[in-house]
């Protein structure tokens, strides 16, 4: 994730004027987002504070970047989808594979 940021930020930092951002990528480097960056590549604190929340975005000229967070002690199950009960496209479609069957088995049927 921090090499991703990182990307994004010298991308903005590239497209910017004297400085100042542009409306294509205007997210450069700055204070905070360098140690956003440090944070991720695990070389330091988190930069909005220890025992606060893990950053999941930056905003700038009427913008959001957002991302998943991937550090957080908040760990979310992903259950299995349960069996489909009916077909009912487009609002729900069901995928019904039939039992294993040779060639000749197909063609025979």
């Amino acid at each position: 994730m921090g090499d991703v940021l990182d990307g994004i930020f010298t991308a903005g930092d590239h497209r910017s004027i004297d400085g100042a951002p542009r409306k294509t990528i205007p997210f450069p480097h700055d204070d905070y987002r360098r140690r956003l960056v440090t944070h991720y590549r695990g070389h330091g604190p988190n930069p909005t504070g220890p025992n606060t929340v893990e950053p999941s975005q930056v905003s700038n000229s009427g913008q959001t970047l957002s991302w998943d967070t991937v550090r957080s002690s908040q760990r979310k199950l992903i259950q299995e989808p349960g069996p489909c009960p009916k077909s009912d496209p487009p609002v729900t479609r069901c995928l019904r594979e039939p039992a294993q069957k040779t060639v000749a088995d197909i063609r025979r049927q």
